[in-house]
């Protein structure tokens, strides 16, 4: 089937890019804007062309959401904020806790949740210091996945937020 190959094709390539460096990570503070600190940050994925010019996520999420390959540049992100704090951490630095943007498609895999917690274990990093952050309409999502998908994201000691959460189902708390 011609999709397939396309799509195990994009796979590829979308992997070499990762290993090649093109997917950087930055981190957006979060400041108290009561007391003007620092109490976390968003981890913000940008892809590099071979000029050096950087490509927003709105100009190559949606094609690998499309072909249900998004996971790889989502758990990425997740990586490389848990090797990052786990850097911090070994130059004594005091650590924060990191929202991580996840696609609705990447957490309706089965074994999101063992994922996550398999990737922070790896470097030590403390489920409470990551924060899963939903961000495109997750309206498409079953209210009931939702709410077991949040009870497991929750009792594996993340925390999560949903972006657009209030506006969709405002009597719904989680």
């Amino acid at each position: 089937h011609g999709n397939l190959s396309y799509r195990a094709d994009m796979t590829v390539k979308l992997l070499a890019a990762i290993k090649e460096g093109e997917y950087l990570i930055h981190l957006q503070p979060k400041v108290n804007l009561k007391t003007m600190e620092v109490c976390g940050a968003e981890a913000l994925v940008r892809k590099q062309d071979a000029t050096g010019k950087l490509i927003m996520p709105s100009r190559f999420v949606p094609l690998l959401e499309e072909e249900s390959i998004i996971r790889h540049i989502d758990l990425y992100v997740l990586e490389r904020v848990c090797q990052l704090l786990s850097e911090w951490e070994s130059k004594g630095h005091e650590l924060i806790p990191v929202s991580v943007n996840l696609s609705r498609i990447t957490l309706m895999e089965d074994d999101i949740v063992e994922k996550l917690v398999a990737t922070c274990d790896k470097y030590g990093i403390p489920h409470e210091l990551i924060d899963i952050e939903v961000t495109e309409s997750i309206s498409k999502m079953e209210i009931s996945t939702l709410i077991s998908l949040s009870k497991s994201i929750k009792s594996a000691g993340f925390t999560l937020s949903l972006d657009d959460f209030g506006s969709q189902y405002p009597d719904f708390a989680i």
